[in-house]
């Protein structure tokens, strides 16, 4: 779960990118716990920014309901 949230810092949006690659390239299709673990934050950081592309009314009521 933590790393989960962590997931969500922009600082990791390109080397979690970039681990993505490098896994989704590999010749095997095991699911690792690593793996597991960078898909659930991969899903996690892209649901974070996911809301910007809606509509702006959606956007911002949901944006202001997230930060009271």
């Amino acid at each position: 779960m933590i790393s989960n949230i962590l997931a969500t810092d922009i600082k990791e949006h390109f080397p979690m990118l970039k681990k993505f690659d490098d896994k989704r390239s590999e010749s095997n299709n095991i699911l690792t716990s690593d793996a597991a673990s960078l898909l659930s934050g991969i899903i996690v950081h892209a649901s974070d920014f996911g809301h910007a592309v809606k509509e702006f009314n959606i956007c911002q009521t949901w944006s202001d309901r997230v930060n009271r």
